[in-house]
């Protein structure tokens, strides 16, 4: 009875360790207690110190407020966590020369799989969960972070929210073009601009993070490139891993199918040049796994189902359980449909005499010893034998083998195809008609007046 019990406490203890889930410890922050208008009047506050002005157009401020107030009120947010408490941990590190910074940011968890990071310009900077489930060490946690500092220290999302107003102003004590002018020419621009102006954000957040902050850390210097193949690959819904295609079989099933030995890498580079890489499996009938060449699958003459076909003429002789009879000392030729490859070959027979044996003395081109391959007398006990032969090589074209022995032998054969070695032709369906308004939705037409981009350029229409 105790081992029992000792043996339950220690499976229990087993399970709350490893299904332990994130949840928020601590009392509540601050941040997560803000109403929409304490938000907002944050925001205009941090605006007008940015543009070093007053910002009277502030309908941008209030929907920024109000989606970061809705996340925080969401019930996704966890704080107190393992992975808040880390990412502080490693902000610490990071900014151990920059304690105002430090004393500025708040770390949270999102409980998301989204493999993303991002910061607010109030200093909150949020983990999805997602993100640290892909990440290999915390060398890569400490770039990502070290990226999102760069964001709130220069700024960036302040920028984003009345960066193009603050220049509009600028231009306009200058004298130049009215900057409210709402023309074609002036939208495109605009628009430009804006996804210009983001890729720029973000090489610096790069390349100051690590400047800044990471190259002084203890952390793994060169940590950039795996971190970037993370993100470049997080959305596949897999890791190649091997899988044992016969997990599934019983002694009275098995799962057969065209299983891929190994497949063409996937690269980021798949579309690129106009050709794409990789080919895909032809859907035919190399799409089955196996064929049988017996009496069952004979057309009654020397060629079988799935167009195979014997060197004979006639029609062949049936033995025993679907066998057809072969004469010893005699090498047969099988041609095979083109492009199937064969890699193994099953052999089920018996020599059909009582009391003599036989074997295979030759198949696909190798010659073997009469003790190789046994097949006992048709009145022998067991009377029966199965042998199966794989290949070097996948063989193609045309399959031959020799039976020899004391006497003529009975065989049925069932031919293994080879799996393709890489996945052919893919056939991406490349549109030709996206069609997006100048704000970046996109839309089915262009029926209204205005600027559209359609396959990358922009289509003006009046």
């Amino acid at each position: 009875m105790k081992k029992t019990l000792l043996l339950f406490a220690a499976l229990a203890a087993v399970q709350l360790v490893c299904a332990q889930a994130l949840r928020s410890r601590g009392p509540v922050p601050a941040d997560l207690k803000m109403s929409v208008q304490q938000l907002y009047d944050t925001d205009v506050q941090r605006a007008e110190q940015y543009a070093g002005r007053r910002v009277r157009d502030r309908q941008q401020l209030l929907e920024a407020s109000y989606r970061i107030n809705k996340m925080l009120a969401g019930g996704h947010i966890v704080y107190g966590d393992s992975i808040s408490l880390l990412a502080a941990r490693i902000a610490d590190t990071l900014l151990k020369d920059y304690p105002q910074l430090r004393s500025e940011l708040r770390f949270y968890t999102v409980t998301s799989p989204v493999v993303n990071a991002f910061t607010t310009p109030q200093g909150m900077i949020f983990i999805n969960a997602g993100l640290v489930a892909q990440l290999e060490n915390e060398a890569q946690l400490a770039f990502i972070i070290a990226h999102e500092i760069i964001h709130y220290y220069r700024a960036h999302g302040m920028e984003t929210l009345v960066g193009d107003k603050k220049k509009k102003a600028d231009k306009k004590k200058k004298g130049d073009k009215d900057p409210d002018l709402d023309d074609e020419a002036e939208q495109a621009g605009d628009f430009m601009r804006l996804h210009a102006r983001s890729r720029e954000m973000e090489n610096e957040a790069d390349s100051l993070g690590i400047a800044l902050f990471y190259l002084g850390s203890p952390y793994w210097k060169e940590v950039t490139e795996s971190v970037f193949d993370i993100l470049q690959y997080s959305e596949l819904p897999f890791d190649d891993i091997p899988f044992d295609t016969t997990h599934f079989n019983t002694p009275y099933y098995k799962l057969t199918g065209c299983w891929l030995d190994t497949v063409a890498d996937i690269t980021a580079r798949q579309y690129e040049g106009g050709e794409e890489q990789g080919r895909k499996l032809q859907i035919d009938e190399s799409q089955y796994s196996e064929y049988d060449i017996s009496g069952q699958t004979s057309n009654g003459d020397w060629t079988f189902s799935g167009g195979f076909k014997m060197n004979q003429t006639g029609s062949p002789s049936t033995g025993s359980d679907a066998t057809i009879k072969y004469s010893r000392d005699k090498q047969y030729t099988l041609t095979l449909p083109t492009g199937l490859r064969i890699e193994a070959v099953t052999i089920y027979g018996y020599c059909n005499q009582d009391g003599a044996t036989a074997y295979l003395g030759e198949l696909g081109g190798k010659t073997f010893a009469s003790t190789d391959y046994v097949f006992p007398a048709r009145n022998a006990s067991p009377s029966r034998a199965t042998h199966k032969v794989t290949f070097d090589t996948p063989v193609s074209g045309t399959l031959t083998f020799t039976p020899k022995g004391d006497a003529q032998v009975c065989f049925k054969l069932t031919l293994h195809v080879a799996a393709p070695t890489a996945v052919s032709a893919v056939n991406a369906d490349r549109r030709q008609d996206a069609i997006y308004r100048i704000d970046g939705q996109r839309t089915n037409h262009t029926s209204q007046k205005g600027i559209y981009i359609i396959n990358g350029k922009k289509t003006i229409t009046r």
